[in-house]
């Protein structure tokens, strides 16, 4: 029998006005109230799992009803009497990688929770966008948006909400702040992020230093054994101080979409740390910058606040905590840019101040 197309949305239609009517969130509501009893599980220890009659679970202090203030993948685990060692972050992180490879909206997202919720039947999930954001998105990034002239290419500053819709350029250029932006994202920011991980701290202060080199010395191996790094690294020099590291950077151009219709490029800044371990350090790939047009950015206005960024790191340096406590001062120090043929030019018209 062929299928009915009006029918089946029809279907889609009903079940939609289900998901998102008053009725369904009460019984969400309903649900969570048998689902979570805390007090009660602290007078009775001894109760048994859902798995076995009727729920008995509590709902630990850092979970996403009450995320911590600095974000984080929750890690408690979906039932308590082991059935699963499947946990909230892994849901999480599951539902993220959905979300990735189909490009799927915050709330359709949301919904997938929504869904694990009902399948589990156990300690839900907090579903809400809110939630969902403050633990897949750890720790807080400035992120500063700048404006151009298409024109001579003159760089007009940070796009801040007061300013009028349209700035007149030095060359006379109406220039709307919807036309040529990108976005500058804080390095410090995001090192701060990464340091909080006690073992990302220790292979980036220590693996320059107990790396094995097997054989000739005069091979060159990593970015480690090569002039430029040997100079800031030998004789005190301040790559030999644990608590400094440098980095390497990257910029290119990408098509924005599949289809040669989408007349538009995408030219991301990507930062990598040279001192963490080879296995890993692809992993870490930071951006700096992004900007995405139908020509090419004017890198001397698009590199402009890198460069910037790069002279603060490098002479004043940033401060973050360690694992003890202690405040650390570290500087950042650019040394190799990483491009094409056609942009080396740009990025070696600009030189960072040591």
């Amino acid at each position: 029998m062929d299928a009915n197309p009006d029918f089946e949305l029809e279907q889609l239609e009903q079940i939609e006005q289900a998901v998102h009517s008053d009725e369904y969130a009460d019984q969400l509501e309903s649900d969570a109230e048998h689902w979570h009893n805390a007090e009660q599980m602290e007078q009775e220890p001894n109760a048994t799992s859902y798995c076995d009659t009727e729920p008995a679970f509590f709902e630990p202090v850092n979970s996403l009803n009450n995320p911590p203030e600095e974000g984080g993948l929750p890690k408690e685990k979906l039932c308590g009497c082991g059935c699963t060692s499947m946990t909230a972050g892994d849901v999480f992180l599951m539902t993220v990688g959905l979300g990735l490879r189909h490009n799927l909206t915050w709330a359709a997202q949301v919904d997938i929770l929504k869904m694990a919720n009902q399948l589990f039947n156990l300690n839900p999930l907090k579903a809400t966008k809110y939630y969902y954001e403050k633990a897949v998105c750890s720790g807080n990034i400035a992120v500063d948006t700048y404006l151009y002239c298409p024109d001579c290419g003159v760089s007009l500053g940070k796009v801040e909400q007061q300013l009028n819709p349209n700035i007149v350029c030095t060359c006379k250029k109406v220039v709307s702040k919807q036309s040529t932006l990108f976005l500058s994202l804080s390095l410090e920011d995001q090192f701060k992020n990464l340091l909080r991980d006690p073992v990302f701290a220790k292979d980036l202060m220590s693996h320059r230093f107990d790396r094995k080199k097997n054989g000739d010395d005069s091979l060159l191996r990593d970015i480690f054994d090569g002039a430029a790094y040997r100079k800031l690294f030998d004789s005190s020099g301040p790559l030999s101080k644990p608590k400094n590291f440098s980095l390497s950077f990257n910029t290119d151009g990408v098509s924005a979409g599949k289809s040669n219709s989408v007349n538009r490029t995408m030219w991301p800044i990507l930062v990598t740390i040279n001192e963490l371990p080879y296995s890993i350090r692809n992993k870490y790939v930071l951006i700096a910058g992004l900007y995405v047009g139908k020509t090419h950015p004017n890198m001397d206005a698009f590199l402009e606040p890198f460069v910037e960024q790069l002279n603060r790191l490098s002479s004043a340096g940033f401060e973050w905590t360690n694992s003890d406590h202690k405040v650390i001062t570290s500087r950042v120090y650019p040394l190799c840019a990483v491009v094409d043929s056609p942009d080396s030019p740009a990025p070696a018209s600009h030189e960072c101040k040591q």
